[in-house]
């Protein structure tokens, strides 16, 4: 007898949550599939009690699931794990589920970053690992409360080298109401053509503690925010190859963003938090350093977050 395909889902943020809210609303009552959320205590008894909110410009959603802990002892062995904490808990939160890894669970990795496949397997060698990257603006407002801004909600994922059954069996379960999956061959580049676009956002969202509405209105802002994408897609074509226009791409996509749109990494700031600045931010400096090509606007604005005294959250 066939046993449920069971998938995981680590971190339940705002793309973790969302993503995660909808699979679980999707397959509530499926003989086939199995859904997990794994996440802190705080959250698994709101879950529990109250449901997943999921709120959009259309709806109200409440999923309710029953199928959520925080006691690691109790995931059990997952077929896929999808993994959508932040950058800087990566290594943490995937070592603490060693229990539930096997040498059959495929990873699929949604992270910022453009090296976390590397970084995952150092930890589990073995592992196949699916690369992906989320398009979506979204923000956690409250515990297990999920604030969807605009239409974009579409998750792309790929490998070289997991085989084309594996990836096929999970596009096709990720197809669910309110999630637009796609299965691509070209998951590097489009990896670092979403790193050009969340890099620079996060961090002129960060620096001048403005939303993308004010930043596009104001002609220095904008002046500002198209040098930091310019500067992040010639460390990226040093990588891979980007498409020829992907600044005014890039620099296009962000009109399409509600007025009131940010990054997580702001949101972050705002809250005294930690922040994916090492990723977003330095990880250009850095490159730029290791290459030899210029990012003056991103040293800059590097260096000021460090006058903020903000080392604690880097």
């Amino acid at each position: 007898m066939k046993t449920k395909i069971r998938i995981g889902i680590l971190g339940i943020g705002a793309v973790g949550g969302y993503f995660g809210g909808r699979l679980a609303q999707k397959y509530a009552t499926s003989g086939s599939v199995e859904i997990v959320f794994i996440t802190r205590a705080s959250s698994e008894c709101i879950i529990k009690n109250y449901g997943l909110t999921l709120l959009t410009s259309d709806s109200e959603d409440f999923v309710y699931h029953n199928l959520v802990t925080s006691d690691l002892n109790k995931v059990g062995v997952l077929d896929y794990l999808i993994c959508a904490v932040k950058s800087y808990d990566l290594e943490e939160s995937l070592l603490s589920l060693k229990g539930s890894i096997s040498d059959n669970t495929v990873i699929l990795s949604l992270q910022n970053g453009v090296d976390t496949k590397e970084r995952i397997q150092k930890i589990y060698p073995t592992i196949e690992v699916l690369e992906g990257c989320a398009y979506i603006v979204a923000k956690l407002v409250a515990p297990a409360t999920v604030q969807v801004m605009g239409k974009m909600h579409s998750l792309y994922f790929g490998s070289a080298t997991v085989s084309a059954k594996r990836q096929n069996e999970l596009a096709d379960i990720l197809n669910a109401d309110g999630i637009d999956c796609y299965l691509s061959p070209n998951i590097e580049q489009l990896l670092w053509e979403k790193f050009v676009f969340v890099s620079s956002l996060a961090t002129l969202t960060s620096f001048l503690n403005l939303s993308i509405g004010p930043i596009l209105e104001d002609e220095n802002h904008r002046t500002k925010l198209r040098q930091l994408v310019t500067e992040a897609a010639n460390i990226a074509n040093r990588n891979t190859v980007l498409l020829p226009d992907i600044i005014e791409i890039t620099m296009k996509k962000f009109t399409t963003l509600h007025y009131d749109a940010t990054s997580s990494m702001h949101n972050d700031f705002l809250k005294g938090r930690k922040t994916e600045s090492q990723t977003l931010t330095n990880f250009i400096v850095i490159s730029g350093l290791r290459l030899g090509v210029p990012t003056p606007e991103y040293d800059s604005i590097m260096a000021t977050y460090l006058q903020w005294k903000m080392d604690y959250v880097l």
